[in-house]
C-alpha cells in the first residue's frame, strides 16, 4: 500500500513540474491516454496555477509520507 502511495506521490509531483515547465509532453500524454486523464484548454491556459496547486499537493502528499 505504500509503494501505491509513493508511485502517486511521484506521478503528481512530475505532473506539477511539467504542467509549469513543458505542458506541450502533457498534452501528448493527454491524446495517448485520453480515456483517463483529460487536460483541457482551461487547465492549459492557467498552467501556472494549476501546475502550482499540483505541485504543492504533491509536496504535502510527500511530507505526509515521510512523518508516517
Amino acid at each position: 500500500m505504500e509503494l501505491v502511495f509513493l508511485l502517486a506521490i511521484i506521478i503528481v509531483i512530475i505532473s506539477g513540474i511539467l504542467l509549469l515547465i513543458a505542458p506541450q509532453y502533457l498534452v501528448k500524454a493527454n491524446e495517448l491516454a485520453n480515456r483517463i486523464v483529460s487536460i483541457d484548454a482551461t487547465i492549459i491556459s492557467r498552467r501556472f496555477l494549476f501546475g502550482t496547486i499540483i505541485l504543492i499537493a504533491g509536496i504535502y502528499m510527500l511530507y505526509v509520507y515521510i512523518n508516517l
